[in-house]
């Protein structure tokens, strides 16, 4: 685990979480890039333990709905060969492409794609996908020396809906924690 805060730390060690150094300050905060992270955690790792990674897996904290599962299938999926990383998505309908829209002189227009009035959400074609931030699994040689987490040839992992709740606002916040009180029997 990577992290400034020293309360983050101590809390993820007490449910069992290693957390081998402090991340400096210069890689903290809201507005940092999580490609020189991941770089810093990599060199340390590397360093400290004697050894060169092959591949580096970022574990967002904002995807809670994330399974063993999910991240078992990641790896599999990246093992298998011919990809410079492994992104989990999840399918778009109120989201698709035909469904964006600009603003021009007081006029909404096509953002990319023109829709056709009257077509269902689920009979966009084709079906269009959006990263849910709970998977990138990515080659360490593609981190170090391309700089980037996606690379040239990425494999997609398709995860469900129930599972691609990210929590970047209040309201996704609320959500959450309605759906895990769900599952827990408490609604």
């Amino acid at each position: 685990m990577s992290t400034d805060d020293p309360e983050i730390a101590e809390i993820a060690r007490r449910h069992g979480a290693e957390v081998p150094f402090r991340r400096p300050a210069e890689l903290a905060g809201d507005g940092v890039p999580t490609v020189p992270v991941l770089q810093h955690a990599v060199r340390f790792v590397e360093q400290q333990d004697r050894v060169r990674l092959d591949w580096v897996y970022l574990l967002q904290p904002t995807e809670p709905f994330r399974t063993v599962e999910d991240m078992q299938e990641g790896l599999r999926l990246a093992f298998a060969g011919g990809c410079d990383s492994v992104i989990s998505v999840v399918q778009a309908f109120a989201t698709h492409p035909v469904s964006m829209k600009r603003i021009e002189n007081g006029r909404l227009l096509p953002f990319c794609v023109e829709e056709t009035e009257g077509t269902r959400r689920q009979d966009y074609h084709p079906p269009a996908f959006t990263r849910n931030g709970a998977v990138y699994l990515t080659r360490r040689d593609v981190l170090m020396e391309q700089n980037s987490i996606w690379g040239k040839s990425i494999r997609p992992y398709v995860m469900p809906p129930e599972r691609s709740i990210s929590i970047d606002t209040e309201l996704d916040l609320k959500l959450a924690e309605l759906l895990m009180q769900e599952r827990l029997g408490n609604v």
